[in-house]
């Protein structure tokens, strides 16, 4: 479960204890988390020796895909030194050795080795140079190697909340369309085997009003609706709709 990979995060044990019972206070994380898990569980295990979590950010996907494929190699790797430091240190705590984490730049780093599986979570949107990227994710996969990539998705329509990009906000595009991440990925050989919308309309509902009362500080009023705030995410992970804020996409390296 997601609240037990994040509950590892934290030294404080008031923290990894609330963090272990109740997961993350951002219910957005939990609607990513159960997609991207339930697309993995339909890959062989046995054949998956080496994984990239290219932006591992915090470090919660690395320790899911270790515990999922245990025979694996998890490499790690993220562009910012405090994460990079902080999943170190976790790993270490935890006497995890099948995780390996460092600091690089995907338009620039150079592995030295193939991966069967590559997992990419709402990462492209933030790299301006994205062509590179998706370019070495290709040169990356070993031959019938798969790449999980979820990002947003374009003209995202709020409720609640209003959304801009620029200034402070770290994203350098909006998000992808189907459409437009398919041909990134059919352009370098890698063919779409699964795709799925995510963030559906109630979700993103359930998702504005998580963030208003948790900035609010309403945190026993967010406590009295987490139950319906993770049926809510959990109906996103079994609900195939039209509409959707999110995108996930499973591909494969031609053979």
């Amino acid at each position: 479960m997601y609240g037990r990979y994040h509950s590892h995060l934290h030294k404080n044990p008031v923290k990894r204890l609330v963090y272990g019972i109740l997961g993350g206070p951002r219910i957005s994380d939990w609607i990513r988390f159960w997609n991207v898990s339930r697309a993995l569980k339909g890959l062989d295990a046995g054949s998956i020796q080496r994984i990239l979590d290219a932006g591992c950010g915090l470090g919660f996907y690395s320790l899911m895909l270790a515990e999922n494929f245990p025979r694996a190699l998890v490499t790690s790797v993220d562009d910012d030194p405090d994460l990079v430091t902080g999943f170190q240190e976790t790993v270490l705590s935890m006497g995890m050795k099948s995780i390996e984490i460092s600091r690089q730049d995907l338009t620039k780093y150079e592995p030295g080795k193939m991966f069967n599986l590559i997992c990419c979570v709402d990462v492209l949107e933030h790299i301006l140079d994205h062509g590179t990227v998706f370019d070495n994710f290709a040169g990356w996969l070993a031959p019938g190697g798969i790449l999980v990539i979820h990002v947003p998705q374009k003209d995202q329509k709020f409720l609640f909340l209003k959304r801009t990009h620029g200034g402070d906000d770290p994203h350098c595009r909006e998000g992808y369309d189907l459409d437009e991440l398919t041909t990134l990925l059919e352009s370098r050989g890698l063919k779409q085997i699964y795709h799925k919308l995510t963030f559906n309309r109630l979700a993103v509902v359930t998702v504005e009003l998580d963030e208003i009362l948790w900035k609010s500080h309403l945190y026993l009023i967010w406590l009295i609706f987490y139950p319906l705030f993770l049926l809510s995410a959990a109906w996103d992970v079994w609900h195939w709709g039209k509409h959707g804020h999110g995108l996930l996409i499973v591909a494969q390296k031609n053979v």
